[in-house]
């Protein structure tokens, strides 16, 4: 499975992003893996950390990117967290739809 992410990973500098250059939804990367009886969509942040810790993630945790590039891979930009970590990321950095849209009215 590694050899995928040598394939859709664009990678740069350490510092830089590293997008996925492969199928995406909403921005994030993802592929899919097994025969017609067994398929399964792997989230491509999610395989990255998992090779990079060691671990398997459990269920209930997300990948998060410190650069709130959502293509981006580079195993540096990702930290894991729950999704409840998530929505105060979005919401502290100004990001969620309703604070988006008040901004714009102003």
């Amino acid at each position: 499975m590694p050899e995928i992410l040598d394939w859709y990973i664009q990678r740069g500098e350490s510092d830089e992003c590293w997008p996925w250059t492969g199928q995406s939804i909403r921005g994030y990367g993802y592929f899919e893996v097994g025969g017609r009886d067994n398929r399964r969509v792997l989230k491509a942040t999610r395989v990255v950390v998992e090779l990079r810790d060691g671990i398997e993630l459990a269920v209930d945790e997300v990948v998060m990117h410190t650069c709130d590039n959502p293509p981006c891979c580079n195993p540096a930009h990702l930290v894991v967290g729950t999704q409840a970590d998530n929505i105060a990321d979005m919401m502290a950095k100004g990001r969620s739809y309703w604070q988006k849209r008040h901004r714009s009215v102003s």
